[in-house]
């Protein structure tokens, strides 16, 4: 039974295999069938803190993969405004967590790099 599909997830992606990238179709179902992950609230602090990490850094990649999209569409269309650029180097996020808000300052350090400052 799976209570918390996040920290079910965030169980997932610190698995030796899914790290070590040794991964197949048929991974996700074996560790079903035997259980492997067991769910459960989360609990710790710091399991609190990977799932807010996690959750900011997927919706910043996200919202930048997005408006990236975007632009190229209007560049196929043959419009060549950048105003739409400006938003995808520096954005704010928000995110509550367990009854706690979070709001994150997003920068975009570099095409594969963000630099989070929160609060």
């Amino acid at each position: 039974e799976i209570r918390n599909p996040v920290e079910y997830l965030v169980k997932l992606l610190e698995t030796p295999a899914f790290k070590q990238n040794t991964i197949d179709t048929s991974w996700l179902d074996g560790l079903i069938k035997n259980r492997s992950i067991q769910g459960s609230t989360v609990s710790s602090q710091s399991d609190s803190d990977v799932v807010v990490l996690s959750s900011v850094v997927f919706r910043s990649h996200q919202l930048i993969k997005a408006e990236l999209a975007k632009f190229q569409d209007s560049l196929a269309k043959g419009q060549t405004s950048i105003a739409d650029l400006k938003g995808i180097n520096s954005f704010q996020q928000e995110l509550t967590v367990g009854n706690v808000k979070y709001l994150f300052d997003v920068t975009r350090a570099s095409p594969d790099r963000l630099t989070l400052t929160i609060n």
